[in-house]
């Protein structure tokens, strides 16, 4: 016992690792520790959000991927989602409510995109939301009126 315990600090950190490199979908990457869940599909030709991401996500990242559109449907189930990172990909459609149901939701990064207009129903019921980024030369044609005011 007594060997556990001056390695205790060892084998803590031994298990962290061994939950911070396991796979998820055989695409994304699932990190996990005792602050937070990161799903991590920055990097992959993914082009559509997976239906089936956990819902005890609360950080999502795709960066640099093949997103074209993004709609409600995957993000139905997370709750917990605090941040998304979108940067870096196609995305030139956001459709209306697409983030309704994440209402931990604090901040999502949409720069580096093609969208050339975000309706105002995108972010309509978020009350967490501190920001949304979206200043890219790619997005440049945005249509500054239609992004949300945020305070």
């Amino acid at each position: 016992m007594k060997i556990l315990q001056g390695h205790s600090y060892s084998v803590l950190f031994l298990m962290r690792m061994v939950i911070m490199v396991t796979g998820y979908d055989g695409n994304c990457v699932l990190k996990m520790n005792p602050h937070e869940t990161f799903l991590d599909c920055s990097r992959k030709n993914i082009v559509d959000v997976p239906t089936d991401i956990p819902h005890s996500v609360t950080r999502l990242s795709f960066f640099a991927g093949e997103l074209h559109r993004l709609s409600p449907s995957p993000f139905l189930k997370l709750t917990l989602l605090n941040s998304i990172d979108f940067r870096w990909n196609k995305i030139s459609v956001v459709m209306p409510f697409t983030f309704n149901y994440l209402q931990e939701l604090t901040l999502i990064d949409l720069s580096r995109n093609f969208i050339s207009g975000i309706d105002k129903g995108v972010f309509f019921r978020l009350k967490s939301l501190k920001a949304v980024i979206n200043d890219s030369q790619r997005n440049r044609r945005a249509k500054r009126r239609m992004l949300p005011s945020i305070a």
